[in-house]
């Protein structure tokens, strides 16, 4: 098992002697402003990261047209200073259409979480399957790139090495799967997403525009709650009190940045030692995460 760990501040991992791990993740996968904030901050460790023989992986985020540009300018410079050393997360197949076609140098690549998700990251999946039998609700829960013919056309034409995937009922299958077609599998455990906004909900929250000096607002997660909810049967009152069982569902949710996460505790440690499991720092000395790497 490989241990990658995210930070938005790198240098903390630099000054942990203890840590044990072989890559480190940096950027994001939901946020241009986001991802191109934390690489300009930790850019200046890249080199020390490369002299301890870790490997740096860029995650990278769905883009507009606006941002486009800048990404895939940002993917080259880094590629042409650190080479094999780097690889990129991709979560839009027109910035891995581009990097295919004008960056063929490139040779790590990965399928990021926004391109690889299934039903089971809803929340009310279970409600929505409950009518169907068991081998129907197995295949709507599994990931998008849990295919083989699938895996095996990105791995020929768009050199991809791994998918990302979070953690959920058929992940010792689908990790299994990858390790037949010698590919990572890189476990997310220590949250699920489960929406993503075109507009970010933090920036809402705090009443500014995005972009301007909003990257460290989603550092913080925003615990939220369901006590009223839109009232869609009867549009006239807008709001009404939820449920006891919406109310027990929503009650690990959290807002970070523009994402909507839910987070949970490390309990099933079992298919995971072929995979690439990635931790974010901040969890890394929780009792959990703790009991979990003891058992690497």
């Amino acid at each position: 098992m490989k241990i990658d760990l995210y930070s938005n501040n790198t240098r903390h991992i630099l000054e942990n002697s203890k840590i044990d791990y072989d890559c480190v993740s940096i950027g994001n996968e939901f946020c241009f402003y986001k991802m191109k904030k934390n690489i300009d901050y930790n850019i200046e460790y890249f080199d020390d990261f490369v002299k301890r023989g870790k490997e740096i992986r860029i995650l990278t985020p769905f883009v507009s047209n606006e941002h486009f540009d800048s990404l895939v300018k940002m993917i080259d410079e880094i590629y042409l200073k650190y080479h094999d050393n780097i690889s990129f997360i991709i979560n839009d197949f027109g910035v891995l259409g581009y990097i295919n076609k004008n960056f063929c140098e490139i040779k790590k690549l990965y399928i990021g979480q926004m391109l690889n998700y299934s039903l089971e990251e809803y929340l009310w999946n279970d409600v929505m399957l409950q009518g169907e039998n068991s081998e129907v609700k197995k295949i709507w829960k599994m990931d998008i790139f849990a295919n083989e013919e699938l895996l095996q056309y990105f791995k020929s034409n768009f050199k991809i090495k791994g998918i990302v995937l979070n953690n959920f009922s058929n992940r010792e299958q689908e990790v299994s799967l990858l390790n037949t077609l010698d590919m990572e599998p890189i476990v997310v455990l220590n949250y699920h997403v489960m929406a993503v906004s075109r507009v970010c909900n933090t920036v809402k929250f705090f009443d500014i525009k995005a972009g301007e000096n909003c990257e460290n607002l989603c550092d913080n997660d925003l615990n939220i709650d369901l006590d009223r909810i839109y009232d869609i049967e009867n549009i006239s009152i807008r709001y009404r009190d939820a449920s006891v069982e919406i109310k027990e569902r929503a009650k690990n949710w959290i807002v970070r940045g523009n994402i909507l996460v839910n987070k949970y505790n490390y309990d099933n440690y079992e298919g995971l030692s072929n995979a690439t499991v990635r931790i974010d720092f901040k969890d890394f000395f929780r009792t959990d995460v703790g009991n979990f790497i003891e058992r690497r």
